[in-house]
């Protein structure tokens, strides 16, 4: 468990005792404090999003110029507790994660203005950016296709 994590636990833990089973925001949380570490074990995903929600509200930032696209992965990504940042290009991506300096980045590879392998090179090329985490969308998952992406400066991929 993260040491966020591990901190909200231990005051809650603090606040409400150390019972068996709790109610929290309408889902199940069981926990045991019978070992040397304490956990947390969930019922249901819900309580484990509503956690991660709490503990670690990460941001996303989604670059894509499709809407439809762009907005379901958003709504996905919320639901699961995730601050979530917008950008309808490459370069309006580039200017977010400048701005936003999200923990993650998620651009498609075909978009006007920049495409998602441009913006990779770029972002790889810039001091300010280059630890920046970028999970390229694509809709070919060719090996080749694949490849060029992490060449380009793609950590990993994600099929649409």
């Amino acid at each position: 468990m993260g040491s966020v994590a591990r901190e909200a636990y231990l005051a809650k833990r603090e606040a409400t005792g150390n019972g068996v089973k709790h109610k929290t925001m309408g889902n199940d949380v069981k926990r045991d404090v019978s070992g040397s570490e304490d956990e947390i074990r969930f019922t249901n995903d819900a309580s484990r999003m509503t956690l991660h929600a709490i503990v670690a509200p990460q941001t996303v930032l989604v670059v894509d110029d499709e809407p439809t696209a762009r907005i379901a992965l958003t709504a996905r990504l919320k639901r699961l507790g995730y601050r979530v940042i917008e950008a309808v290009d490459g370069k309006a991506g580039l200017d977010a994660l400048r701005r936003e300096q999200p923990d993650l980045t998620i651009v498609d590879w075909m978009m006007p203005e920049m495409d998602g392998p441009s913006f990779c090179e770029y972002v790889r090329q810039d001091p300010e950016l280059l630890t920046s985490q970028i999970l390229m969308m694509t809709g070919h998952d060719q090996p080749e296709q694949i490849a060029e992406g992490l060449a380009r400066g793609a950590d990993d991929f994600l099929s649409k």
